[in-house]
């Protein structure tokens, strides 16, 4: 049988960004499967890389936004 892809959520059109120390976040992709979200962090308006945070280390508002149930 074929295994199942893990389902992404595309989160660029909703421009949800956070700061924390100093650093930038802006959401890119969430994975409800395995609960983590994928972000660009930037530094003085310039890309430093991209990455995956867990779903529970957003801020309440952001995750009330990417799930809202």
């Amino acid at each position: 049988m074929a295994k199942k892809r893990a389902k992404h959520i595309d989160l660029r059109q909703a421009k949800l960004e956070f700061m924390e120390n100093g650093i930038s976040y802006k959401l890119l992709s969430w994975s409800p499967q395995t609960m983590s979200v994928t972000v660009a962090r930037f530094e003085d308006g310039c890309k430093i890389d991209e990455t995956t945070l867990p779903f529970a280390h957003l801020p309440r508002d952001l995750k009330r936004k990417v799930k809202p149930n």
